[in-house]
């Protein structure tokens, strides 16, 4: 009898530890909604040309795992990643911690595709043409070459010449509609002068006629 009851009391607070820990649906629910408001940002380290991640809300019953990866932890509830290679993806995996009770478990796959550096941008190359997709960002999604930078920079004059040009055609039909318009009244107008007199004399003559003037 002491025995079975030494086997109960060393099993009872097992079981309570174990029904404590069980990673149940609500246990879960509430884990993902930790996982979903991890946010994140990039920034661009200038001296070491590679790219770090700061993941921020990484509070102490999620825990974010990255293979192959400088991963650190600080006292901010955020995790940052450096290192980065532009033009590369970076994936982590977001999961329960030891203390959520779902060790483990995974909550959510975050996949981030790092910018390439646009070695153009703020350059003289780019003097003019700052409103060109080009030059305008710092990172773009896509490995700027000499090849698409030439491109782009040489569509851009042909579109421009083709704006010009049609502005010129258009200020040059309207400038000729307003000298014709111009021409046409003047002409009206001088025609009007000299037959207005003319008319009026008639007219008077007409009327010495009638009363026998």
């Amino acid at each position: 009898m002491k025995k079975v009851i030494l086997i109960l009391s060393l099993i009872f607070p097992i079981l309570l530890t174990a029904e404590e820990t069980t990673c149940d649906y609500s246990k879960q629910v509430a884990l993902q909604s930790l996982a979903v408001h991890v946010n994140y940002s990039y920034e661009y380290s200038e001296s070491a040309k590679t790219f770090s991640i700061v993941f921020n809300n990484v509070v102490d019953d999620i825990l974010l795992i990255a293979t192959n990866a400088d991963v650190k932890y600080n006292e901010n509830k955020q995790v940052i990643v450096q290192n980065l290679s532009s033009g590369t993806t970076f994936t982590a995996s977001i999961v329960g911690s030891n203390k959520s009770g779902c060790n483990g478990v995974s909550l959510r796959t975050i996949r981030i595709n790092i910018p390439y550096v646009n070695s153009y941008y703020n350059t003289s190359y780019c003097n003019g043409y700052e409103e060109v997709s080009v030059c305008k960002s710092r990172f773009l999604d896509y490995d700027m070459t000499s090849t698409i930078f030439n491109r782009s920079i040489q569509n851009y004059n042909i579109e421009k010449k083709k704006r010009e040009s049609q502005e010129v055609e258009e200020k040059s039909i309207f400038d000729n509609a307003i000298t014709f318009l111009k021409t046409y009244y003047i002409e009206i107008g001088l025609v009007l002068l000299g037959t207005v007199p003319t008319i009026i004399i008639g007219n008077a003559k007409l009327r010495k006629i009638k009363h026998g003037f």
